[in-house]
């Protein structure tokens, strides 16, 4: 469950982007999924092949 201040964010966001400030319902619902997402993609490359977590670091070599 995300934070009051997320779902306020996400609306300011939404309501820039589409033009409609959504309800405090409809903004949770689609800023949870919107995290899901974005865990379902990104979670299989911050893992090692072990199942450890692995931490992002920047790549130092590119300028």
């Amino acid at each position: 469950m995300l934070p009051p201040e997320a779902i306020k964010e996400f609306k300011d966001i939404f309501e820039r982007a589409y033009g409609y400030r959504p309800d405090d319902t409809e903004a949770t619902r689609r800023a949870n999924n919107l995290l899901k997402l974005y865990r379902a993609v990104l979670c299989p490359f911050l893992r090692t092949p072990s199942g450890e977590n692995k931490t992002y670091e920047p790549r130092r070599d590119i300028k």
